[in-house]
Formats: C-alpha cells, structure tokens, sequence
C-alpha cells in the first residue's frame, strides 16, 4: 500500500497518494520551428538528442506502482518528433507499460506517424496551437497552422481508423 500525503491550499486539505505519476522527459532540445516566444533563444547550450541508451536506462529505472500506470510524457522545449528515434522511444516506454503522451507542434506529425502512435497505445498527444486565427499562429510560430490542424485530423482518423479495425463500433 502506498504512503498518503496531505496536500493543503486555500480551499482545505486533501488526502492524495504520495505515487510516482507522471514524468516529463525532454527526449530532444532541437525544435523544427523558430517560435518568437520560445526560450531557447536565450539559449547558450548545445543543442541535442537524448541517447536512446540514455532513455532505456531512465525507462528501465521507473518502477510500475501498484494503483495506475506512470506517465512518461514527452515534450520540453524541443520537438519530440525530431528526435530520429522517437518512434522507437515510445515503444520502448509502452513496453514498460507506461502511459504515454506527447506534446508537439504538430507539424511533423503526418498520417503515418498518427496511425503508428494510435496502435503503439500512445494515450494522449497534445498539439500545441498558439494564436486565436491563423494570422496569430504564423506570427508566432513562423509556419503556417494548416499543417498542426492537418495534424489534428491525421489523430483523429488514425484513433477511428484502429476502433473501426479492431470491430469498435459506436451505438
């Protein structure tokens, strides 16, 4: 059984379980964009992709609790889908069994790689859309928002694409 731990605030106290739940891995600090924004501008280190021995042995580390899975989500300042091996990162955490989400820009994210991480069992993936209209979204990112939207659609048709597949069908 695990440990509890009383978290207090403003509005009262709760009683949570002191849990491993979630991790954030940078697998990557090299972006596909130039975002106006993004901190990496003030950057002086070098840029860089996590070795994928690196993130086996982090893998490997995680111990699985026994009320819910870990989460490993990848995201940071760099773009997950840059990293040339993020495909096999993924599988490597989901073979743990470990929840796994993504936060992304989008722009990478073609109907391929939609499709390949709806059946590796990625749980959630995040596109980042910054900007109330596609005017906002150029300035800010520097790239045109028909290709993150693109990216939305890729998911969703990969996500009913397996359910179909797999005999899921809607009442």
């Amino acid at each position: 059984m695990a440990d509890s731990v009383v978290e207090t605030a403003s509005d009262g106290a709760r009683t949570v379980c002191d849990e491993l739940r979630k991790i954030y891995v940078e697998s990557t600090s090299q972006c596909n964009l130039d975002c106006r924004m993004c901190v990496r501008h003030g950057w002086r280190e070098p840029l860089g992709h996590m070795p994928v021995e690196r993130f086996e042995r982090l893998v490997g580390g995680i111990l699985a609790p026994s009320a819910s899975p870990v989460t490993l989500t990848f995201g940071g300042f760099g773009e997950p889908l840059v990293h040339p091996e993020w495909r096999r990162l993924l599988a490597l955490a989901r073979a743990r069994d470990l929840r796994v989400e993504i936060i992304t820009n989008g722009l990478l994210l073609d109907a391929a790689a939609a499709t390949e991480m709806v059946e590796l069992g990625v749980g959630q993936v995040t596109v980042s859309f910054d900007g109330g209209d596609a005017e906002a979204y150029a300035w800010m990112r520097g790239a045109s928002a028909d290709d993150a939207l693109a990216a939305i659609h890729h998911l969703r048709d990969a996500g009913r694409g397996v359910r179909w597949r797999s005999g899921w069908r809607r009442s």
